[in-house]
């Protein structure tokens, strides 16, 4: 199955990191993290691996990937995530009737076979999303009384929901279905409206499979530290789960 590993985004969540270095290649430990991210999919035993990234980034993308066979794939400006799945579909470099969407700045350790066996158990969902619990909020959180009186305080705690980690199956006819559009996202654009279809209309349109992992991503600057921090100590695997 082909998984598309999207990195054109702007990255404006790590400026000013990112005025120097796409997202993706911004090193995580001792190599960029597209690296990790990579090595993870191919020691799962995926071997079709696409690249969305800005064509202004492509010289880089090359270099870095001069000794692994992957596809890239060059979009002239940023069109939304949604977007760039649409343009590559639109110049025939989707493959299958099925394929894996992979966050270029996404380190969560996701199975991604038992994904698959999830995804594929029902009767085709055009979208199935891989979750997870965990995730860390940067803020504290506070409970108060009707007088306002504290009642507790904890410091950055775990958000008690499932969260989807960047991740997810998507079935070939959401194209044909005229789900995508340009200058749109995947997660704040595409997928609420499928939902509210799937209420309406009770169609299966998207599942999520819920797995037992950490979340972990370099979205933002806090999170690259931690991401960052793991890698130096040896505690960021690249192999599968």
């Amino acid at each position: 199955m082909q998984v598309i590993i999207l990195c054109a985004g702007m990255g404006t969540r790590l400026f000013p990191i990112s005025n120097f270095l796409p997202k993706s290649l911004i090193p995580v430990g001792n190599k960029p993290c597209i690296r990790w991210i990579v090595d993870r999919i191919k020691s799962q035993g995926f071997d079709d691996l696409s690249l969305r990234v800005n064509a202004k980034d492509a010289p880089l993308f090359e270099h870095e990937f001069r000794d692994v066979p992957v596809k890239l794939s060059y979009g002239i400006a940023p069109l939304g995530t949604a977007g760039e799945l649409l343009a590559m579909y639109e110049e025939g470099e989707i493959t299958g009737s099925e394929f894996i969407v992979y966050y270029g700045d996404e380190l969560t350790q996701i199975d991604l076979k038992k994904l698959v066996r999830f995804h594929e158990s029902f009767r085709h969902p055009c979208v199935t999303l891989a979750l997870v619990h965990g995730m860390r909020l940067d803020v504290g959180t506070v409970s108060i009384d009707d007088e306002g009186t504290v009642l507790s305080f904890e410091e950055k705690p775990p958000l008690d929901k499932a969260i989807w980690s960047g991740i997810c199956v998507i079935t070939k006819k959401i194209f044909k279905d005229g789900w995508m559009q340009a200058n749109t996202d995947l997660a704040a654009d595409i997928f609420p409206k499928m939902l509210q279809k799937q209420r309406l209309q009770k169609q299966q349109l998207i599942k999520g499979a819920i797995l037992s992992t950490e979340w972990l991503d370099i979205g933002t600057i806090s999170h690259w530290e931690r991401a960052n921090k793991l890698a130096l100590e040896g505690k960021l695997e690249c192999g599968s789960p």
